[in-house]
Formats: C-alpha cells, sequence, structure tokens
C-alpha cells in the first residue's frame, strides 16, 4: 500500500521557519538565523524597494528588523501570526520609524515656524508633533496643512475613509493632550 504524499515529509527546521524561530529565541542558534535571514531577506528587499525605498535605507531597514529578530524571537507566537507575517510587520515599523526619522524632522520645523513666531510656542507645537506616528502625521499635515480632504487622503494612502478618520481623530487626542488643549 502506497503511504500518503504528506506523510513522508518531515518537517525539518530547514522548512518550518517557526521552528527556526524557536531555536533562535531558545537557544539562540546563529544556523537558524542564517537561514531565515537567507529566506526573508531578499524577499523584504524586494518590498521595501518596491514600496520607494532606496537600496540603502532598504538595506538598513532589514539590518534593524533581524536585531529585532534576533533580540524578541522568544516573544514570537505562532498562534497569533505566521513567522512571514511577523517579519514583515517588524520591517513595516522600521520602515516608519525610518521615514519618521529621516523626513519629518524637516516637516516638523516647517509647520512648527509657519506663522508661530513665539518660540515657546514653535517648541510645543515640535514636541507635540513627534508623538504621532508617521500615519497619523500625514494625515494631520495633509489635511490641516495642505488642505487636503480626508476623502482624499484615502484615496491618496490607499486606505479606507474611516482608517483615515481614526488616525486624524486620535492624533487629535494625542496633540490635545500634550498641547495641554481641552477638546
Amino acid at each position: 500500500m502506497c503511504k500518503n504524499v504528506y506523510e513522508t515529509i518531515t518537517e525539518t527546521p530547514e522548512n518550518n521557519p517557526a521552528l527556526l524561530i524557536a531555536r533562535v529565541a531558545n537557544n539562540q542558534d546563529k544556523q537558524a538565523f542564517v537561514i531565515l535571514f537567507k529566506s526573508y531577506a531578499p524577499k523584504l528587499k524586494s518590498w521595501l524597494l518596491k514600496g520607494g525605498a532606496s537600496p540603502n535605507i532598504a538595506e538598513e531597514i532589514i539590518q534593524e528588523t533581524f536585531l529585532t529578530l534576533w533580540q524578541k524571537a522568544p516573544l514570537f507566537n505562532p498562534e497569533k501570526a505566521s513567522v512571514a507575517t511577523w517579519i514583515y510587520t517588524i520591517a513595516r515599523n522600521k520602515k516608519i520609524d525610518k521615514l519618521r526619522q529621516e523626513h519629518y524632522p524637516e516637516l516638523i520645523v516647517e509647520i512648527a515656524s509657519d506663522g508661530t513666531h513665539n518660540p515657546d510656542t514653535k517648541k510645543d507645537v515640535r514636541k507635540a508633533l513627534k508623538v504621532l506616528n508617521a500615519e497619523q502625521f500625514t494625515v494631520i499635515y495633509k489635511n490641516f496643512f495642505e488642505g487636503q480632504t480626508h476623502q482624499e487622503i484615502a484615496k491618496q494612502e490607499g486606505v479606507a475613509l474611516g482608517t483615515v478618520k481614526s488616525r486624524a481623530r486620535l492624533a487629535l487626542k494625542k496633540l490635545h493632550a500634550v498641547l495641554d488643549i481641552s477638546e
């Protein structure tokens, strides 16, 4: 009698990313880490480049992503997400952090100095805007400083209108708290 083809395949660490993560988490297994890196780094680089990152920035994000993977492997939960989803989520967050770090300071200075001559007010506005994540900052900037509607922002960003409204609401709540403005 012929065995089911699936019964003949044994799971090995080389073909099971969750086992590789477990080896990194439990034993700081460098070989498992290298296998994960070789498997996911090229895919991440392609994804980042398609998303507009320069080759240098993409490399930095990949390095930071895998450093985080190494450090936080014990936090990976295969019941909540696949390894690929977890790695791409880390990379996405690193990309947002990098964009915020690289591009938003100039915009914050521009916004804070636009029509505001009081140095304390400028400092307060800069401080307040830094508490926003990249998505919230984008919505606030496009809405208040470029005059775009929520619908226009949703179309540009490729997200649902409700998402833009939620980001705006959360951003304004944070800004009100930091600037100590009653709603």
